[in-house]
Order: C-alpha cells, then structure tokens, then sequence
C-alpha cells in the first residue's frame, strides 16, 4: 500500500513517452473511442434520449447558463476532469499492469468502474427550472460504467494512463459534438437499430 502511494505521489506515471508512442497512444484512444460510440449509439444512447425528454416534460427545462459559466464548464470537463479521473481511477489498473498482476488488473477495472460511475450518480448537473437537480439518468450512468471499462482496458491493454487520459477527454467533448449535430446522432443512433 505504501509503495503504491509513493508512486502515485511521484507522477511517474505522467511522465511524457516520446512522441511516437503519443502518436500510437492517440490512435488507440481514437479507436477505442469509435467501438465506444458505436455501443453507446446501439445499446443506450435512444434509451437516454427518452429518459432525458421525459424528465424535462415533468421539471421543465434546464435552466440557462451564462456564456462565461458554460466556457467553464466545458473546459473543465474536457480538459481537467478527465485527467483529475484518470489519474484517480484508473491509477491503481496501472499499479497493477506495471507489477505484471493483470488478473489484479482486470479486477480493479471492474470495481473502479463501478466506483466511477456511482460518483457521476452523486455529481451535481444544474438544476430544471422548477428547481429539480439534475442527475444522470440511468442509461447515462450504464455509459459511464461501460466508458470506465473502456479506460480500464485501454490502461491494461497500453500500459500507460495516457492513451485513457486522451480518450476520456475524447469522450467528454461529445458535448460539443451534440449541440452541434443532435438531430444527425439521433438518426445514426436509430439506423444503428435496426
């Protein structure tokens, strides 16, 4: 236990590779995050949808951000979170990998999973403007469990917290993308169905 709280406190495991493996690390969160994307489309993301309408028709909807508040926020959970999370939660996976203990390793991957995504559970989204918080919904939190997986394997697979650093931040920019293309995600999403 100490010796892993000596290494998480000497961030030897943040330490830049060269730039070939950033390269390499880069290219395998893209195609995690793709395989990620193609599941939550397939299995979840209609399923929040609903979950989603049906909320805002009872509460109302979200209230409205200032233009400061949301550059804010979305740098903070584009940039800081997933790698304040990361580092959190997938650093005990890596503990493991680098002590060749991979059956420790895929253990950690679950329970870690889990513990990730009961913390999005308690996390504050804003409020409706009937003055409801707002919470994930259900389909939203299996996303995270499974994405907390996705990292997990992606440590294991690398053996390195960058390449889950780099598709977490992937990930959490989806905010972008969904202002932007809602209606088009949400006809790729229903193709995906059939």
């Amino acid at each position: 236990m100490w010796e892993y709280l000596e290494w998480l406190n000497g961030f030897e495991y943040l330490y830049l590779p060269s730039q070939t493996a950033i390269l390499f690390y880069l290219l395998l969160a893209i195609c995690f995050y793709g395989l990620r994307v193609i599941v939550v489309l397939k299995f979840i993301y209609l399923r929040w949808v609903a979950e989603e309408s049906a909320k805002r028709e009872i509460h109302g909807s979200k209230r409205e951000w200032s233009l400061l508040t949301k550059i804010l926020f979305y740098a903070m959970a584009i940039l800081v979170a997933p790698l304040v999370e990361e580092i959190a939660f997938r650093g005990p996976i890596l503990w493991f990998v680098l002590g060749s203990q991979y059956i420790y390793a895929f253990s950690a991957c679950i329970i870690l999973s889990f513990i990730f995504m009961v913390c999005h559970m308690i996390e504050p989204r804003g409020k409706y403007k009937d003055g409801t918080r707002i919470r994930y919904a259900g389909s939203a939190l299996y996303s995270t469990g499974i994405g907390g997986v996705f990292y997990g394997l992606i440590v294991v697979i690398s053996g390195s917290i960058w390449p889950s650093i780099f598709l977490h931040m992937l990930w959490n920019s989806n905010i972008l993308f969904i202002i932007l293309g809602e209606e088009r995600i949400n006809r790729y999403a229903l193709a995906l169905q059939r």
